[in-house]
């Protein structure tokens, strides 16, 4: 099991440094612990892959390079996360990008026709997904990923993007309903297709 424990404070993890080989196993153990995570919200933000990466490495060679502020943080997902967050915002001011939709996975197809017939809906759903998504706002997507891929109450997504709870729970709201409302209007046109 990894010594970089989620629940435990950057300090403490790096306390651990005598069970490691210095600062570079440490820098290792904390991008094999967060680096698929990172990748996901950095992509629940910004679809392009390339920046994403770019401002993951970047992170991570600013941790080797500033050791002493990063020491000092209290939440290590939460200082990853936000360092990240800023430096994909940073880089999509440089370049416009927008929200990506991981690739749906089909079940068990058992003919040709079932796989067309699937793979047709599937096209479906993500173009309309992406349509609806477009409509929020970058910091609705935001919440939007926090708080359904990482699970964070409302007072932790509000902590995380410096706002009162009550906020980050009214931001939630309008989202959905956004999306909502865009789902039923696709809906409508639909039957009438």
């Amino acid at each position: 099991m990894s010594i970089f424990l989620r629940n435990r404070t950057l300090n403490e993890q790096l306390g651990d440094r005598s069970k490691l080989d210095g600062m570079k196993d440490v820098l290792q153990g904390l991008y094999n612990e967060y680096a698929k995570d990172l990748f996901r919200y950095g992509l629940s933000i910004c679809q392009d892959k390339s920046i994403v990466e770019d401002a993951i490495q970047d992170l991570f060679l600013y941790l080797h390079n500033h050791y002493a502020t990063f020491a000092k943080a209290e939440d290590t997902k939460k200082y990853l996360f936000a360092s990240l967050r800023n430096r994909v915002f940073k880089a999509m001011k440089k370049k416009p990008v927008f929200f990506n939709i991981p690739p749906a996975t089909a079940s068990t197809v058992e003919t040709a026709e079932e796989k067309m017939i699937i793979d047709e809906r599937t096209r479906r759903e993500k173009v309309m997904v992406k349509e609806m998504l477009s409509n929020l706002s970058p910091r609705q997507r935001e919440v939007i990923y926090l708080r359904f891929s990482e699970q964070m109450s409302y007072k932790e997504i509000a902590s995380f993007l410096s706002i009162e709870p009550q906020s980050a729970q009214n931001l939630f709201g309008r989202a959905i309903d956004k999306l909502r409302s865009k789902l039923l209007l696709m809906r409508n046109i639909n039957d009438y297709l």
